[in-house]
């Protein structure tokens, strides 16, 4: 009996061992992933690195000046930012939809920030006479840098 005694006790001791090393894994798992929507996805580093090398080109584009720069940027810009709300909220048709459905992926800063940027894209898509100048455009692009940088793509 005291055989099998200890043998029981080694058994119980090597589950408790596992059970820890699994609580710690499940803990760094929490603590080091990458945030997820709704709908479970992440943007993967090889997005990331594409909408990093993109982001580089529309910044350039805006140094660089003049209304069509300044509105192409701009509206490249939204293009990002919805494709990363596309791939973290489902059931949402509009990019307004979206942003309300990420608001809590978002510094209040980030969220204010994209709807600021979104409000002059969707005036430059649909106001004819929308006057876009300098500063202004400087001006969104930063507020989109916020928020990509909330969702932790910039």
């Amino acid at each position: 009996m005291t055989y099998q005694k200890r043998n029981n006790n080694q058994t119980a001791l090597g589950s408790f061992f596992v059970l820890i090393f699994q609580a710690i894994g499940l803990l760094f798992k929490f603590i080091f992933s990458e945030k997820k929507g709704k709908s479970g996805k992440t943007v993967s580093s090889i997005d990331k690195g594409m909408i990093r090398s993109k982001w580089e080109g529309l910044e350039h584009m805006v140094k660089l000046g003049g209304e069509s720069n300044h509105k192409t940027a701009i509206i490249e810009a939204d293009k990002i930012l919805d494709h990363i709300l596309k791939s973290m909220v489902s059931n949402a048709e509009t990019m307004g939809e979206r942003l309300k459905m990420a608001r809590n992926y978002f510094s209040s800063e980030g969220y204010n920030a994209a709807w600021e940027a979104h409000k002059v894209r969707n005036r430059l898509a649909h106001e004819s006479d929308f006057d876009l100048l300098h500063n202004r455009a400087i001006e969104t692009m930063e507020n989109y840098k916020q928020a990509l940088s909330d969702l932790r793509v910039l």
